[in-house]
């Protein structure tokens, strides 16, 4: 993940611009230096920064309790097709249970290969 950061702060420090105007103090003090910092072109910085992140690191996903009964019940009704139970048998609760442990033990193992 380092390495994601260090692109896109490289990315925004290429297309910073640094405009320095010398104000005057009011009471006749010497004068200081205002700088202003601005992007070049803000979407384009975007889309680089956007550009910079892996799609797998962006895109995932999100596997939540109806997405694993959905697949449950759609995986039921393939096997057993004129067996209508709702989701209250004791074979869609399995697979209901084998999917979620599933889908645990991989996204533990992306998280591994990320760091």
């Amino acid at each position: 993940m380092k390495e994601f950061i260090e692109s896109i702060i490289e990315i925004i420090l290429e297309d910073v611009s640094c405009d320095h105007q010398i104000e005057e103090e009011y009471s006749g003090g010497p004068a200081f230096d205002d700088v202003a910092y601005s992007l070049n072109d803000e979407k384009a910085v975007i889309r680089k920064c956007v550009e910079a992140i892996p799609a797998r690191l962006i895109e995932r996903p999100e596997i939540t309790e109806g997405f694993i009964d959905k697949k449950a019940t759609e995986l039921h009704d393939k096997l057993w097709p004129g067996e209508k139970c709702g989701g209250q048998c004791n074979r869609q609760r399995e697979i209901k249970d084998f999917l979620s442990s599933l889908l645990n033990e991989l996204a533990a193992k992306i998280n591994l290969i990320e760091r």
